[in-house]
């Protein structure tokens, strides 16, 4: 049986998954839309990625590929691994509250 670093270098630290993270890092639809300087609409689109709910079709699957980015590497309560393997199907996400216009 595998141990958890084992599955963790498998599917969090695999170099054919960077392979391709780099070619999909290339695009940057915030640059595209010469965005960079709206956190308010940056932070709706990050939100409705995010949001398992929303009618992007990608379920919990960008917030999987979010979460175990940013725990790469971290000392954490929760490995990468677990939550690459974890139903974040009932996630609610929220931005902030009555955000000040600009």
């Amino acid at each position: 049986m595998p141990t958890s670093k084992e599955l963790e270098a498998l599917f969090v630290n695999n170099a054919y998954f960077r392979q391709i993270q780099t070619h999909l890092n290339r695009f940057n639809p915030i640059k595209i839309m010469q965005a960079s300087q709206s956190e308010i609409r940056n932070s709706s689109v990050l939100a409705w990625l995010l949001d398992p709910h929303e009618n992007h079709g990608l379920g919990d699957d960008f917030l999987r590929a979010f979460l175990t980015g940013a725990l790469k590497h971290k000392e954490a309560n929760i490995s990468a691994l677990e939550v690459l393997s974890s139903d974040l199907s009932d996630v609610e996400v929220k931005t902030e509250q009555n955000p000040g216009i600009m």
